[in-house]
């Protein structure tokens, strides 16, 4: 039911659409059938009575209030949440998660070398969590294309974000993985002149 509420609340399924999914709830937990029958049935009822943008935040409520909802949301894993959140490239309704858990989830990615996942829960939740676990990941595995991606991201919302990364690769001293990260055909969309100085300043250094 968290799942489905998620969906349902970023517009990947509809109304239509969720009555099929809440009906396959059923299959899954049996014991709960009596409730999912009741959730059906009020979904139903308010897509008759109500226009879509007023029945859209009723039938969420529907959903969130009830117990297999609740449940599932108190017992969901880091790494279940994060399965979840980063099968779609960017989602516009977030959960409301603590730094803490998306730090944990960070360290699923890492954990699994999931380096799109981690570049996914930057995307969505750069603008209300630090993000820094996912930039130094990146870093220490000299991933210079997911480098480039995450600061075509900050980019757009903070360019101190973009100094801090820019920082963050001199320090490693690495000539060769910065070498690799200015081939990358597409940065010059975001990057600004004294960046590329303190870059090429490392690949200038004597050995």
């Amino acid at each position: 039911m968290f799942e489905l509420d998620f969906k349902y609340s970023n517009e990947f399924i509809k109304d239509d659409k969720l009555v099929d999914e809440l009906n396959k709830l059923k299959d899954k937990y049996p014991l709960e059938k009596d409730e999912i029958d009741k959730v059906i049935n009020k979904v139903e009822i308010l897509i008759k009575k109500f226009g879509e943008y007023v029945r859209f935040s009723k039938i969420q409520d529907v959903l969130e209030e009830t117990e297999l909802f609740k449940n599932e949301l108190k017992n969901i894993t880091p790494k279940q949440m994060l399965d979840m959140l980063t099968q779609y490239i960017y989602i516009e309704n977030i959960p409301d998660i603590t730094q803490e858990w998306f730090d944990e989830m960070v360290n699923e990615c890492i954990n699994s070398d999931s380096r799109e996942k981690a570049w996914r829960l930057a995307f969505d939740f750069i603008k209300n969590k630090d993000i820094q676990k996912v930039e130094d990941f990146f870093i220490k595995v000299r991933d210079e294309y997911y480098i480039g991606e995450l600061l075509s991201t900050l980019y757009d919302d903070d360019l101190t974000l973009v100094d801090r990364v820019i920082n963050k690769m001199v320090n490693t001293n690495d000539k060769n993985f910065i070498r690799k990260y200015l081939q990358l055909n597409y940065i010059d969309n975001f990057m600004k002149e004294e960046h590329y100085k303190k870059l090429n300043d490392v690949l200038e250094k004597e050995e």
